[in-house]
């Protein structure tokens, strides 16, 4: 605990009345230590959930390129669906990340997220078209 610290606590403690200096310090130091904890479990809870959808857009895209690559057939169509799953979980992941930005007290964080977690390609971009 710096000064500036120290000075916070007893200002804190001179401007509560009834209560002893001791006490009141005690608790703003609590506050303070509780505080900072969870600060500190949402910074690695929201870098749990990150990593969790940058896994899954990644897992994504290399079943894109597969796709890219691949012919018509049963194995295309079995990898358009496993694209598809991995579609529907990156959506699931990015609303998950979401929500728990938006719980924190993070709002408008769309145009953030879309620059760190590029939304992979829609599966029906994939499909072949029969004439």
């Amino acid at each position: 605990m710096d000064t500036q610290d120290l000075q916070r606590l007893m200002a804190r403690a001179r401007a509560t009345k009834g209560a002893s200096t001791e006490r009141v310090m005690r608790e703003s130091m609590l506050d303070d230590v509780l505080g900072a904890e969870l600060l500190a479990e949402q910074a690695v809870s929201l870098g749990r959930a990150g990593r969790r959808l940058m896994e899954r857009c990644t897992a994504a895209r290399e079943l894109a390129e597969q796709l890219r690559d691949s012919v018509d057939g049963p194995e295309r169509e079995a990898l358009l669906q496993r694209y598809a799953d991995a579609y529907r979980a990156v959506r699931q992941a990015r609303w998950e990340l979401v929500v728990q930005r938006e719980a924190m007290g993070l709002r408008n964080a769309a145009r953030e997220l879309d620059e760190l977690y590029p939304m992979p390609e829609p599966p029906r971009r994939f499909q072949r078209r029969t004439h």
